[in-house]
């Protein structure tokens, strides 16, 4: 069987990798408004410089930047790194040298074309060397701008998957509690009322857990009586009815062939229903009550419930092969008795045609239904008997092995 993820683990990380995008997204966009606040402030810096007239000369130094009257008197640093001039009023360059998101760069270089109130048009620039040395304080401990919003970010996601958990654990412990209640709630404590899960939701599924749970057991209890008193009181007319043959066979022992037939079939029919009662008998029994071992020939146990139950293959086309070795055992009697007896009727019962192979090595026995070739396999449930032995073999650890297909039927029991 395939293991599931748990629910738990499935949400929690579906709502913290949500929380890893937001957080990323939105320290993403603290940082381009943080730069664009930049790219705003400086081409109002540029503007006003723009505007204080050059007084006949062709560039001027103001707020410290170059103000020029055309291309040609532009800074060569400005027309290295920007070939081509701004075409359209207003047009900004920018560019940074050696820089990378979390740490200032180390020159930036800035141009626009600013119109004037006259009409004509300046060229001003910026040349900043040695950014990071320059916005660095003399003393104290500095952290670039774009690290605090890195921080700040991881810091909201830190704080989010802990509120996460802290909120997961609180509603965790309630159904924990409840799984754990419903794990080991059973028939004998079903009159114990269920605890308080916190939550309306958790109580009614508790509520219906607990009801189902009882219901099913009442059901379980009225069959448990029915299957016990129809047992026991089914045992006394059996028994009336094997007595009454065997006392017609003492009163009329030589009966006509059609009269011997009858009497054949009521002894069959007893023996049947004295195997159907001990079955119920033994499902109806608790599986802690104690039985008694003693030694236990399992050869002649096994020849014994042969000749027992042989009625059943009268007038059918099976033959039986039998293979036995001598063997004792300290065992149950009366469970393996019964598991052996429901082994062979039901091969008996269910093969009309064919072979019946059973094989008995040591401790082990076998019992093979082979069906004729190019027939159809008829059912071979045992009903009530496969309930018992799986029930007896379990109980006892014994080893079973069943097997089935269209060609044979096979059931190996090692004790």
């Amino acid at each position: 069987m395939t293991k599931k993820s748990s629910l738990k683990k499935h949400i929690t990380l579906r709502i913290i990798f949500l929380g890893l995008c937001m957080s990323f997204l939105l320290s993403y966009q603290s940082g381009q408004f943080f730069l664009k606040g930049f790219d705003l402030m400086r081409k109002e810096q540029m503007i006003l410089a723009a505007s204080y007239p050059l007084a006949g000369k062709k560039t001027t130094q103001v707020l410290g930047y170059h103000v020029a009257a055309d291309w040609d008197h532009v800074p060569k640093k400005i027309k290295q790194v920007f070939p081509a001039p701004p075409q359209k009023p207003g047009q900004y360059f920018k560019h940074f040298q050696n820089w990378w998101y979390f740490a200032p760069p180390e020159t930036g270089y800035f141009l626009m074309l600013v119109p004037t109130e006259s009409g004509a048009s300046r060229y001003v620039s910026l040349v900043r060397e040695n950014i990071g040395k320059s916005i660095r304080p003399a003393k104290g401990f500095y952290v670039d701008p774009m690290v605090q919003i890195a921080l700040w970010g991881l810091g909201a996601l830190l704080s989010f998957i802990l509120l996460i958990s802290w909120s997961f654990r609180g509603l965790s412990q309630p159904a924990q509690a409840l799984y754990n209640w419903a794990s080991q709630l059973r028939l004998e404590s079903i009159d114990k009322k269920a605890p308080d899960f916190q939550y309306r939701e958790l109580n009614e599924l508790s509520a219906i857990i607990h009801n189902s749970l009882e219901s099913m057991g009442e059901a379980m209890k009225r069959e448990n009586e029915f299957l016990g008193y129809a047992s026991h009181e089914l045992r006394t007319p059996i028994a009336t009815l094997r007595s009454d043959a065997a006392l017609l066979d003492k009163i009329s022992p030589v009966p006509s062939p059609k009269e011997r037939e009858v009497r054949d079939r009521m002894i069959r029919s007893s023996l049947s229903m004295k195997g159907i009662t001990e079955t119920l008998l033994w499902l109806n029994r608790n599986d802690q009550e104690p039985l008694q071992y003693s030694k236990v020939n399992l050869e002649q146990l096994l020849k014994q419930e042969i000749q027992t139950l042989r009625y059943l293959l009268a007038g059918k086309d099976v033959a039986l092969q039998l293979e036995t070795t001598p063997c004792t055992r300290n065992l149950p009697q009366a469970a393996y008795q019964m598991l052996v007896s429901n082994l062979i009727r039901n091969a008996f019962q269910h093969t009309q045609r064919g072979t019946i192979h059973i094989r008995q090595r040591g401790s082990e026995l076998q019992i093979v239904n082979r069906l004729p070739a190019g027939k159809s396999r008829a059912s071979t449930g045992f009903g009530l008997g496969l309930k018992l032995i799986r029930k007896i073999a379990e109980r006892f650890q014994w080893a079973l092995t069943e097997e089935k297909s269209d060609t044979h039927n096979s059931v190996i029991i090692k004790v």
